[in-house]
């Protein structure tokens, strides 16, 4: 995973049970929690490394609310992790149930994730009807003195045809933006969905360590190479730190032979990815939407 976040959320997942445990940990998370997918229409889950603590206070059909800590702050946070429902007369009940959960005080507190509704007339382009700021959402916002967190890259989230929309949001009380100002929402590109996953990054003010220990990749022994790898390389010499050193110091020089021009490529393609939907964005071109739908397929 590019970017290796401390805690990832799937939205609208259409799994559940050990399928959605296997996704999770599959991309390298070790603690879990989900609100389950009903008749495969929605459901949250989340994934989290040891990195930060994570309690869960509150389920909900379309929201988990968590406090976490991280080794970086001594603070702990409330992080609720949102879908909402496409269904509008069900999403009534969201607003209310949401702003309950906002604590009164200075504890720093944000909700991420897809809403299902917009904030203002900007956050839409296309369709049958114009653009219009949702009031139940609107009036939550206002009436719980939130903070729209803003975002770095295309404007829209979701995309269906001709219509493009910012549906997802991040959302902090006061003391959120106090205590981190510096916070950042990347909106990433498209790859195999209609919606845009989105990064957050606390961008904390502390220096981190240069390098990254190694990580033994399971697709290895996949590559019909590996095994000569491991009988020309592997020798004991007496010292088993000395001797995994040495064959980390090739494995790593043999990974780079291998699979670097995999991973150029793979950053090329999500640059002119980037390049397609940010004119798309623009001009709604029904070109430029097959020359996605070939860059997405490669």
């Amino acid at each position: 995973m590019e970017h290796r976040p401390d805690i990832i959320s799937l939205l609208e997942n259409r799994v559940s049970g050990s399928k959605a445990d296997r996704i999770i940990a599959k991309l390298g998370f070790q603690f879990l929690h989900r609100v389950e997918a009903i008749g495969y229409a929605r459901g949250i889950c989340i994934g989290w490394n040891k990195s930060v603590k994570v309690k869960i206070l509150q389920n909900h059909p379309q929201f988990i609310i968590t406090q976490v800590w991280h080794n970086s702050s001594s603070i702990p946070i409330l992080i609720g992790f949102v879908y909402g429902s496409p269904n509008r007369q069900k999403r009534k009940d969201l607003w209310h149930e949401l702003r309950a959960t906002i604590p009164v005080g200075q504890t720093p507190w944000m909700v991420i994730g897809d809403f299902n509704a917009i904030l203002s007339s900007d956050e839409k382009k296309g369709g049958l009807s114009n653009g219009k700021r949702c009031p139940r959402f609107g009036n939550f916002v206002d009436l719980s003195n939130l903070h729209d967190l803003g975002f770095k890259g295309p404007p829209f989230t979701c995309y269906r045809g001709h219509l493009f929309e910012r549906l997802d949001h991040a959302l902090g009380n006061e003391a959120w933006v106090n205590y981190f100002p510096n916070s950042l929402v990347t909106h990433l590109p498209r790859i195999k969905s209609d919606n845009r996953s989105f990064l957050f990054n606390f961008n904390f003010d502390f220096a981190l360590p240069r390098g990254r220990p190694f990580r033994f990749l399971a697709g290895w022994v996949e590559h019909s190479d590996f095994g000569n790898l491991v009988r020309h390389q592997w020798v004991f010499q007496g010292n088993m730190s000395a001797s995994l050193n040495k064959f980390t110091a090739n494995l790593k020089e043999w990974n780079k032979t291998i699979y670097d021009h995999i991973t150029t490529r793979r950053r090329n393609l999500i640059h002119k990815l980037s390049t397609v939907q940010r004119k798309m964005n623009l001009l709604g071109s029904t070109h430029l939407a097959l020359v996605e739908i070939k860059i997405r397929n490669e």
